[in-house]
């Protein structure tokens, strides 16, 4: 996992990760696949160097938004059914990570884009998973907000 925010990294860094750390993720994978959810090589990557953290975020007064930390345990998600219509819209695989925004489900498409989902709505997090994290982190921007679109 290449991430070369030096502010992303202290505060990743100040919530327990480093640069080698893995973790075995096979259990949540199993449970998760069991489940119906598939999961994309991005997740395993993520979830295998992030997985089980709390990463908790700095505040300051550059922020859009007071930023909520983010939980990367996937197995709080396996009860929610898999967003089928958003994956379908947005063309990709969007794997569970775990929570952020105090109440939303954290996905990761294949290309590594970072997805706040809630009941009705989803919320691009970023272009990449840094720039997404950067958009959690940080909070010096929102992310765009998606609507979806009913099929014909």
């Amino acid at each position: 996992m290449l991430i070369a925010n030096p502010t992303i990294i202290e505060i990743l860094t100040a919530s327990g990760w480093s640069a080698g750390r893995s973790v075995d993720i096979s259990n949540w994978v199993s449970q998760l696949e069991d489940a119906g959810y598939e999961m994309n090589t991005m997740s395993l990557l993520v979830l295998s160097s992030l997985g089980g953290l709390t990463i908790h975020p700095d505040s300051s007064d550059s922020q859009v938004y007071s930023p909520s930390p983010i939980r990367f345990d996937p197995t709080l998600l396996k009860w929610l059914p898999r967003p089928l219509p958003w994956e379908y819209q947005l063309g990709t695989v969007l794997s569970p990570l775990g929570e952020c925004y105090d109440d939303s489900s954290l996905l990761i498409g294949n290309d590594g884009r970072l997805y706040a989902n809630w009941d009705s709505f989803m919320e691009c997090l970023g272009e990449n998973f840094e720039d997404s994290l950067c958009t959690l982190l940080l909070a010096t921007k929102r992310g765009t907000r998606l609507k979806l679109q009913q099929s014909t």
